[in-house]
């Protein structure tokens, strides 16, 4: 009981809900029909909760993970129950200082002039397309990441074979190209784009694509539309 601050005679026969889950995070009162472990000793139902949190004795809460499950006796009666839980302190904030920086990342991203993607490395669909595509290219994101747009329908035909052929290559041999070609605005307008193009390996394979798209001005020595760097 030193995680909530009772002694073991303070809580032996006491009414545990009313003792350290009396009230949900936000403090407002606990319903008694909806506790999960009143639950139990209701009708038997087990449960396994991540989102709450217990009380202290000094008033003070902590998040908690929690499993529960009946103790019956030989006529299967509902006798008790037992209940495990852990403080989760630790990886709530660990979990929000995520959240954080996945929040600065995407504002740092967005301020690019730059299309960061994320592709299958198989069929070569999109998973993740930066802000900066719906600026420079003028579609929304939503078609292309849910595989209503593809890449044949932004590059330009001419260099549409060897900018997939790039893309094999890249899964192949796990090595970064730069590939020079152009893209079909929705407005109709051409991009002369440079991408810079990975592949993120694991475990011996690659697991998907990464590129950074920018527009170019002034390419040079074009070959039938399109530039490789390797």
């Amino acid at each position: 009981m030193e995680l909530l601050g009772y002694r073991l005679e303070e809580v032996l026969g006491a009414d545990h809900h009313s003792l350290i889950h009396c009230h949900l995070p936000d403090g407002t009162e606990y319903p008694l029909d909806a506790c999960p472990l009143l639950r139990i000793l209701r009708d038997g139902t087990p449960c396994s909760v991540d989102d709450e949190v217990f009380w202290r004795r000094d008033g003070s809460a902590f998040p908690v993970e929690y499993s529960g499950h009946p103790v019956r006796d030989h006529e299967g009666r509902v006798t008790g129950a037992v209940v495990i839980f852990r403080d989760i302190t630790a990886r709530k904030n660990a979990e929000a200082e995520l959240i954080r920086f996945l929040r600065r990342y995407e504002t740092l991203l967005s301020s690019l002039d730059a299309i960061v993607w994320e592709a299958d490395p198989t069929s070569f669909a999109m998973t993740y397309a930066s802000a900066a595509y719906e600026r420079l290219l003028g579609y929304p994101r939503e078609p292309w990441l849910h595989h209503r747009l593809s890449w044949e329908d932004l590059i330009h035909p001419d260099d549409l074979g060897d900018t997939l052929r790039i893309r094999r290559q890249v899964v192949t041999t796990r090595r970064s190209r730069v590939a020079e070609y152009r893209m079909r605005a929705a407005n109709g307008r051409v991009l002369r784009v440079r991408d810079y193009i990975s592949a993120v390996k694991e475990g011996g394979r690659t697991v998907k694509m990464t590129g950074v798209i920018v527009e170019v001005t002034e390419p040079t020595r074009w070959r039938r539309g399109i530039k490789v760097r390797g």
